[in-house]
């Protein structure tokens, strides 16, 4: 069963894109907004006479919330059913609505989905609002829920999951959609992956498109080991945690799952997302350094050299001095700072190369680093 939320607004926010020209304007629903889009037709008139052709006009209108404490109140159910695990699966009902909500459901799940509206708008509506999975047999328990958080009369059955790989869609009595959840899947993945292909290796972009929507079944977790055992115990002395630096070119994000990896294999794991630019061996420099730990601080500065310039940088006039790429010890020479050992942690150790400034800047005179 799913649950669809949030009652319409009884207001609307509309920003108009003029060309040179953008503006909110705010009322109550109805021969307001009739007014407003009357307006804009009256403007749009008035451009072409300018302009000598019709431009184009951008409206999107937006749903106030009417009542924020409703919202406060889904997130508490939502809570609490999934605290209680009730809770199957969530979306909230975003752009392209209750539709769209639904299908990315089926598309993550692999199953099939069937909707059952009273209205077009129904399907389409961007109002806030949230989906629900739940067990079939317990939606009289989630009701209870949901009245005691005060919201039982927003929710309503819309539909259920199916096996059947299809999307499914009846509107008052009628059934208006019927396409396979692989068709549906690859349009709905289009413009990513033709963007993906010019960003990213085009092969491995054609084979996750390829893969969306189809019967494969994905990532699936399915150890082999009891993930509690301590596999690396018979392999290591206690109390030795070797170090180890990963490197990884343009990473993302993971690099916090893939240091605790390392931690539970009893490795002290130093994991940095780097941008190979210039010589790669700059790289290396960084690895060099997060091995180092406390005897790599002593090749480095202190952070009052980055507030020195910083403050210096901030009394510069906005309008004058903006856009500039600089580089602190270099930026505070022309400002007439002469004394930069007072920045260095250790003055008995040589300054370690920052990976971040080029490789042929030239440091300021009497500064060695390297």
């Amino acid at each position: 069963m799913r649950w669809n939320g949030f009652r319409g607004g009884s207001r609307w926010n509309a920003r108009l894109h003029l060309p040179l020209e953008s503006r909110i304007a705010n009322g109550p629903s109805g021969e307001a907004l009739d007014a407003l889009l009357g307006r804009i037709a009256d403007r749009r008139e008035t451009l072409a006479a300018q302009h000598g052709k019709r431009v184009p006009i951008f409206v999107k209108i937006a749903p106030d919330l009417d009542d924020a404490q409703d919202l406060k109140s889904l997130v508490a159910a939502v809570n609490q059913l999934r605290a209680e695990g009730r809770l199957l699966a969530y979306h909230d009902r975003s752009d392209g609505g209750l539709w769209a909500a639904a299908c990315e459901m089926a598309f993550a799940s692999g199953s099939g989905v069937e909707l059952q509206v009273d209205s077009m708008p129904t399907l389409f509506t961007e109002e806030l609002g949230a989906i629900l999975e739940v067990p079939a047999d317990r939606l009289a328990d989630i009701m209870v829920v949901l009245n005691a958080k005060g919201i039982g009369a927003l929710g309503r059955v819309v539909g259920r999951p199916t096996p059947e790989r299809r999307v499914v869609v009846t509107v008052a009595g009628q059934q208006v959609i019927d396409e396979s959840v692989r068709d549906l899947a690859q349009a709905w993945d289009e413009v990513s992956w033709r963007i993906t292909r010019l960003r990213d290796n085009p092969a491995c972009a054609d084979e996750e498109h390829a893969a969306l929507g189809s019967e494969a079944p994905g990532l699936v977790v399915a150890p082999t080991f009891d993930p509690a055992d301590d596999i690396a115990a018979p392999y290591l002395n206690l109390g030795a945690r070797p170090k180890v630096a990963i490197l990884r070119e343009q990473g993302v994000n993971g690099q916090i799952e893939m240091a605790a990896a390392f931690d539970r294999a009893g490795l002290l794991g130093l994991v940095h997302d780097l941008y190979m630019a210039g010589k790669d061996n700059q790289a290396f420099l960084h690895a060099r350094f997060a091995l180092a730990g406390d005897e790599g601080m002593k090749s480095c500065r202190t952070v009052e050299i980055m507030s020195d310039a910083a403050h210096a940088i901030f009394k510069k006039p906005a309008r004058e001095f903006s856009g500039n790429f600089l580089i602190d010890d270099s930026f505070l020479y022309a400002e007439g700072e002469r004394d930069f050992d007072k920045y260095r942690v250790d003055h008995t150790t040589r300054l370690m190369p920052d990976f971040f400034v080029p490789a042929d800047s030239v440091p300021p005179p009497g500064v060695v680093i390297g």
